[in-house]
């Protein structure tokens, strides 16, 4: 398959020319005018962040920086797929980014309840959100209608793999996005193992659930539709993690002392947050103990800080304690991958973590900042080195196939749909101009699909006379355009994924993907063919299926 496009490779470069793609900015700040009143009260969304107004009302400004929808809500949360929840006379609404009511769901806001839910979880994934109604939480669709019951104790969301860990009468189980439950119920806690399967601890099993351990004699073995392989599966009982022993440890694999640090984190982009130890922090740096570590060269390029984050888009917001006679303030400010300061520690209030979709909101002697990330055109603010599609979403990028949805935004974690993956395959076909009518009852000649639509039929890629190109694209649908594409060879190897039927229209296309190196199973036992793929995952198959 990769020798078949190489040709058509070269024709796409010179066709779309190679778009510079760099994946690293610098920052910009800039004053919004009348915003005395106005603090910055989540990270940017879907395009939008929520504002809220002499602490009591929330509204959303954009990226451009211009309040788009007034302060008016007592609640409200982050946009998703286009929408945002808010509270309007005490019911849950969805808006849209004009402020429109488009959902009403007639359901009383329940303090106690959402105030148990991050923003995520009453957001649109997948066409549903989470909302909490009579009998518990259940789900609603863009229509507001119901199609998952109000029955579960706490919110959740769905995984890439399309399963939410659910609550029910104090048993924890997973669903599936119909609702169905996956696991008998009576267990304490589940979770997925590297080969499929799932370890489940009843809680008879359970003879201590603490905050840093929990103590169990016994579990069960089950596979992921939920069927018992093994029962009261034995294990040793009572074992203490002590976890200033891992960190230490953790210290020994970049030969940090342990006379001056205490712990450090996971990297991220190659940089590693160490936590110094408390006299020497107090004894040095007046209390400063956080740190930033190279893992390459095992040195520090950062710090001391009074708070530190983890790094988020290629930054890491910072801050120190400053003194004035008696009362001390914060600083924050922000540092990139080498250390180097790019947002001056000046900014009294950010209520973040950092950058999203390459922007954040700071505020500085009673004025609001907008903070961007702004560089070359081309790059991605949302697209790190250390993220698995990093270099596929750079080499489509290059070749012309994709670009992303705002000059520093790819959007990487958003669904991918129908008319899309069309779309990039077409252009990894070098564009061709397709030599039939069109054939679809959904496909208008002004839509950015239309012939990528049209050549897809021709192919025998799509043959349906509803070419449905905003519905979500699935793993099972991805691998058979692709398969597609390569003229449908024939493949009859035996497949280890428990949910692929032999005689499931799909089964040779993941045979051939999972022999091409395209992608492999959601786990050693599973493909989860109809889990929805995201941007990322997508670009992944097609740099998996073509490059090289």
């Amino acid at each position: 398959m990769k020798k078949k496009i190489i040709c058509t490779f070269l024709a796409s470069l010179l066709a779309f020319g190679c778009p510079v793609s760099a994946f690293a900015a610098e920052i910009t700040a800039t004053a919004i005018p009348n915003s005395k009143n106005l603090e910055g009260w989540s990270d940017f969304s879907d395009g939008m962040c929520l504002i809220i107004q002499n602490r009591s009302k929330l509204g959303y400004i954009n990226t451009a920086g211009k309040v788009v929808i007034s302060p008016k809500y007592a609640y409200a949360r982050d946009f998703s797929e286009g929408k945002a929840m808010v509270v309007i006379d005490g019911k849950v609404c969805y808006i849209n980014k004009t402020g429109n009511v488009v959902i009403s769901t007639g359901l009383n806001y329940d303090y106690d309840e959402y105030g148990w839910a991050y923003s995520g979880e009453t957001e649109f994934k997948n066409g549903m959100a989470c909302v909490y109604g009579p009998g518990g939480w259940g789900s609603i669709n863009t229509a507001g209608k119901v199609v998952i019951p109000f029955q579960f104790d706490k919110p959740y969301f769905f995984n890439e793999k399309g399963l939410a860990q659910v609550f029910l009468n104090g048993d924890m189980n997973y669903i599936d996005t119909k609702g169905n439950l996956i696991f008998p119920a009576g267990y304490s806690s589940i979770g997925e193992n590297k080969d499929g399967t799932w370890t489940g601890i009843r809680h008879d099993q359970l003879s201590h659930a603490g905050f840093l351990h929990s103590e169990y004699s016994s579990y069960d073995l089950l596979d992921a539709k939920g069927n018992i392989i093994k029962t009261n599966v034995k294990t040793s009982a009572g074992k203490n993690f002590d976890m200033i022993a891992l960190a230490q440890a953790t210290l020994d694999d970049y030969g940090l002392s342990k006379d001056r640090y205490l712990s450090i984190s996971t990297p991220v982009d190659g940089i590693a947050k160490a936590s110094l130890l408390y006299d020497v922090a107090v004894a040095n740096y007046g209390g400063a103990r956080n740190v930033y570590i190279d893992t390459k060269t095992c040195r520090e390029i950062a710090g001391p800080f009074n708070l530190a984050e983890d790094f988020r888009e290629g930054y890491a917001l910072v801050s120190k304690n400053v003194t004035d006679g008696f009362v001390t303030y914060t600083k924050n400010g922000l540092i990139n991958t080498k250390g180097q300061p790019v947002l001056p520690l000046e900014y009294e209030t950010v209520n973040t973590k950092g950058l999203s979709e390459g922007h954040m909101l700071a505020k500085k002697n009673g004025t609001l900042y907008l903070i961007k990330s702004t560089g070359h055109k081309g790059g991605f603010t949302d697209v790190s080195s250390a993220d698995y599609f990093y270099k596929p979403v750079k080499w489509a990028v290059e070749k012309g196939i994709t670009s992303g949805v705002s000059d520093s935004s790819f959007a990487p974690n958003q669904t991918c749909t129908r008319g899309q993956i069309i779309s990039f395959l077409w252009r990894a076909a070098g564009s061709p101009q397709p030599s039939i009518s069109n054939p679809y009852s959904d496909v208008k000649s002004n839509d950015y699909f239309y012939k990528a639509a049209l050549w897809a039929y021709e192919q025998g890629m799509a043959e349906d006379i509803s070419f449905s190109p905003n519905a979500p694209c699935t793993r099972a649908m991805a691998v058979e355009f692709m398969w597609r594409y390569d003229g449908s060879p024939s493949y009859t190897a035996e497949l280890p994924f428990y949910d692929v039927n032999t005689d499931a229209d799909y089964a040779e296309a993941i045979a051939w993907a999972v022999d091409e190196g395209v992608t492999s199973g959601t786990s050693e036992t599973t493909f989860s063919p109809d889990s929805t793929c995201t941007r990322g995952q997508i670009v992944t198959f097609l740099y998996r299926g073509f490059a090289g």
